[in-house]
């Protein structure tokens, strides 16, 4: 047809031909382009933030506090984050800090700041591998409560806590936990409830019976308090060597009255050391 051979005659004109070229050209570079931005948000972003965090790393054992949460926010801003990466957003590098390094109030907030933005990034995925990250920010956050006794942090901890538990009911170290708060927030029979969940998870863990014992005494349960100790101790002789566990252990005979009892419990003391010996 005459349309046909119109638009042969004009395929092959040399304008054409040219306009042609220029689009398979500014296609193939805006290939290159896309390729190369691929690169650099899979390789070269991602090896930034980790040297980030590398630094984050140094300056926390250098007790340069500000300085690592500055490099902890040059990291965030680096890349887009990766399973690699939230792990170590989820502040474990700052999450076992010395109290006394939260002196300046900025960094509370930096800290604050930092769980809130991984909190978020986490929230819509729902992952069981993301757990340890939940954990993380809820030790960031009850150590803030302890070193600023700022409700607000305690909240937030609890706040944690739900998640974690919604991801994985069955850890008996987030009911140990939420023991915990409940014992923050003094309602210590809640506490208690916890920690007895946690222990139908792990029977054999001392922890959880010292945790039970040592509640119970604080509400005044002191015959149910030594049965539990006792069966920690039970479960394991390393318990002789904690001054801690000692101290508390003969603290509630004494208050008991019961000296029988609480000379037994030395005697096993002295005995666990002549064993060793």
């Amino acid at each position: 047809t005459i349309e046909n051979k119109t638009q042969r005659v004009a395929s092959n004109h040399p304008k054409a031909r040219t306009s042609s070229f220029v689009k398979k050209t500014a296609l193939a570079m805006t290939a290159l382009l896309l390729m190369g931005y691929i690169i650099v948000e899979a390789a070269v972003k991602p090896a930034f933030a980790n040297i980030h965090l590398r630094e984050v790393f140094t300056y926390r054992n250098q007790g340069e506090i500000e300085k690592a949460l500055q490099s902890l926010e040059q990291a965030s801003n680096s890349s887009r984050f990766t399973e690699f990466e939230i792990r170590y957003y989820g502040l474990e590098l700052l999450d076992s800090l010395d109290y006394s390094q939260l002196a300046p109030p900025e960094i509370p907030q930096k800290l604050r700041e930092h769980a809130i933005l991984l909190e978020q990034h986490l929230d819509p995925k729902k992952e069981v591998f993301h757990l340890q990250s939940y954990v993380s920010i809820f030790r960031i956050y009850k150590m803030l409560y302890i070193a600023g006794n700022n409700r607000g942090d305690l909240e937030s901890a609890e706040r944690i806590l739900q998640k974690a538990l919604a991801l994985n009911p069955r850890i008996p170290e987030l009911y140990q936990r939420y023991g915990n708060i409940r014992f923050h927030q003094g309602k210590k029979e809640e506490g208690i409830a916890f920690f007895d969940k946690a222990l139908d998870l792990n029977k054999n863990f001392e922890k959880y019976h010292i945790s039970i014992g040592l509640a119970l005494n604080e509400i005044g349960e002191k015959d149910e308090a030594v049965r539990r100790l006792e069966e920690a101790l039970r479960l394991s002789n390393q318990l002789y060597k904690n001054q801690f566990f000692i101290q508390d252990t003969a603290n509630i005979y004494s208050e008991l009255g019961d000296q029988k009892r609480l000379a037994k419990f030395y005697e096993q003391i002295l005995s666990s050391y002549q064993t060793e010996e």
